[in-house]
């Protein structure tokens, strides 16, 4: 056996005197089904992680588990400042629901020195929960910079390939997105306005939408 499955074993068994049956229960009526969910809490998560230790070897070992714990364990001990490009395309390729790409954008996107270019690739994604991802991550990315073209950027990138999936985790996490960016000033304000309002007559449906859900509340706000 080797080290890093080792070091997995031992935490399985650190994981089953943590388990809460209840809750896995409750995510799996929620769609948030996995092979293995012992149901921890994520502060439970952040602790064991915390313990183990920054280990590229053992991230990749664990994300490639069966576990919820594992994998979301494999987003907070993945080193930033050796991971590659392989690396991180190996977790984009295994977001494969709505918890993990929120868990990958806040864990593990947002460490990223290069976390503009990465949000632009999550944003080409056709998998919908990798996407997804990208857009909670733009959500967090907006007072990374304080030039206004990088947001633009993301900007146009969002229009380019936007959803063709209506689902409505898909489209909150889009105008959550595009709320972060228009009030970062006025005039990327105007931009995500203007944009949106290009969808009039192509996506009928999604412009008013995101109208109800973003320029309600951007027009309100000085």
């Amino acid at each position: 056996m080797t080290d890093v499955a080792l070091i997995h074993k031992k935490l399985v068994n650190t994981l089953l005197r943590y388990q809460n049956g209840e809750v896995s229960e409750t995510m799996t009526r929620m769609g948030l089904v996995y092979p293995v969910n012992y149901g921890l809490s994520v502060i439970q998560i952040d602790k064991i992680a915390q313990e183990t230790g920054k280990n590229n070897e053992l991230a990749i070992y664990l994300w490639q588990q069966e576990e919820r714990e594992s994998k979301l364990l494999s987003l907070r001990i993945a080193d930033t400042e050796s991971i590659d490009y392989m690396l991180v395309s190996m977790f984009i390729k295994g977001i494969l629901n709505i918890e993990l790409a929120e868990q990958a954008a806040l864990h593990l996107f947002i460490r990223l020195k290069n976390k503009f270019d990465i949000a632009t690739e999550l944003l080409k994604q056709k998998n919908k929960f990798a996407k997804l991802s990208g857009y909670i991550l733009v959500s967090k990315l907006v007072h990374e910079s304080e030039n206004d073209n990088d947001y633009i950027y993301l900007l146009n990138e969002i229009f380019k390939d936007l959803p063709s999936d209506n689902a409505i985790y898909l489209r909150r996490g889009l105008a959550g997105a595009l709320l972060k960016i228009g009030l970062r000033n006025d005039y990327l304000k105007t931009k995500v306005l203007q944009q949106i309002e290009s969808l009039a007559e192509n996506e009928p449906s999604l412009s008013k939408y995101l109208e109800q859900e973003v320029n309600q509340f951007l027009l309100i706000t000085n």
